[in-house]
C-alpha cells in the first residue's frame, strides 16, 4: 500500500510539472531543413503531429506539383478562407487562434497543367506561401485540449513535376486554447532540434532513449570549462550535471534518469564558444 500511495505522488508531480508555468515553447530546426518531407512533432512528446509534404504527379492529364501539410491524429491546419484548400500564410505578428477557418490538410503552393481530351489545359502556381517566410497556423488537441501554435517556411518552391520546402522553426503556447503571435517566442525554452554547431567538439549521447542511465561523452580540442544541463519540455531546470573545467581529450559522464518522469526532456553543453543541445526521451 505504501508504494502504491508513491507511485500515485509520483504521477501527480510529474502531471504538475508537466503543466505549470505555461508558456510559449519554441524549437528552433537547426540547421534549416530543406526536402520534401518533415514529420513535425509541435509539443515535442515524440509523437507526430503533422506531415509537411511535396510531391508531384505525372499522366496521361499533364503533370503537377504541390507542398501541403497534414494534421494527424484530429490536429489541424488554418486555411485561408472557408471552403478553401490552401493554407493560410501568416506574417510575422498575426493572430492564430479558434476565429481562424481549420482544416485536416491545406495547400501550402501548387502548380498543374492538367489537360483534357479535347486540349483545353490550365496552369498555375498558387497558394499564401512564396519566396519568402510565412507561417503556418497549427492546432494542436492533446487530452481533448486544444494548443495553438505556428511553424516558419521559407522556399515553399512548385515548378513541373518538382515541389520542395524550407521549415525554419516551430513553437506553441501550452496554454490550453490561448492564441498564439505568428513568430513570438517571448518568454520561450529555445529547444534546438538536431543541433551540432560546426566546432571541434565531437558529442554523443547514447542510449537515447533512455530508461534508466545514459551515458554522455565528448571530445574537447583543449582544457576548457564545460556547463552540462538537463531541462525538462517547459524549459524548467531539472538538473545541473557539471560545471567545472574537463581536460583536452575523450570525457564522459552519466545522467540517471530514475528521478524524472517519462517523457522529453533537453541535454544542454555549453562552453565559451558553443552551445549544443540535444532532445532526450526518457521512457519508463
Amino acid at each position: 500500500m505504501k508504494t502504491i500511495k508513491t507511485t500515485l505522488l509520483l504521477l501527480s508531480l510529474c502531471v504538475m510539472n508537466q503543466f505549470a508555468n505555461a508558456q510559449i515553447v519554441y524549437t528552433d530546426i537547426n540547421p534549416d531543413l530543406t526536402g520534401g518531407q518533415y514529420g513535425l512533432d509541435l509539443n515535442n512528446d515524440g509523437i507526430t503531429d503533422f506531415n509537411i509534404s511535396a510531391f508531384n504527379m505525372n499522366d496521361a492529364n499533364g503533370y503537377s506539383s504541390y507542398v501541403r501539410a497534414y494534421g494527424l491524429n484530429g490536429n489541424s491546419v488554418a486555411l485561408s478562407s472557408l471552403n478553401s484548400f490552401y493554407a493560410k500564410g501568416f506574417t510575422s505578428g498575426s493572430t492564430i487562434d479558434a476565429s481562424v477557418v481549420w482544416a485536416t490538410q491545406g495547400t501550402l503552393k501548387s502548380k498543374y497543367n492538367y489537360c483534357v481530351p479535347f486540349g483545353s489545359c490550365s496552369s498555375g502556381g498558387s497558394g499564401s506561401f512564396g519566396g519568402g517566410d510565412k507561417y503556418l497556423g497549427l492546432r494542436l488537441i492533446v487530452n481533448g485540449q486544444t494548443y495553438y501554435g505556428w511553424a516558419r517556411l521559407k522556399k515553399v518552391a512548385v515548378s513541373n513535376n518538382t515541389a520542395s520546402f524550407v521549415i525554419r522553426d516551430y513553437a506553441y503556447d501550452n496554454t490550453p486554447s490561448h492564441s498564439i503571435i505568428a513568430a513570438s517566442i517571448s518568454g520561450a525554452r529555445l529547444a534546438v532540434e538536431n543541433s551540432l554547431i560546426e566546432s571541434d567538439i565531437a558529442l554523443n549521447v547514447f542510449p537515447n532513449p533512455v530508461s534508466n542511465s545514459t551515458t554522455i561523452s565528448f571530445s574537447l580540442p583543449k582544457s576548457e570549462k564545460i556547463s552540462l544541463k538537463i531541462f525538462d519540455v517547459n524549459g524548467r531546470l531539472v538538473t545541473i550535471l557539471s560545471e567545472q573545467v574537463f581536460e583536452a581529450g575523450e570525457n564522459e559522464l552519466v545522467w540517471n534518469a530514475d528521478d524524472v518522469c517519462a517523457g522529453i526532456y533537453f541535454f544542454q553543453f555549453q562552453t565559451a564558444e558553443n552551445l549544443q543541445t540535444v532532445k532526450l526521451i526518457v521512457t519508463k
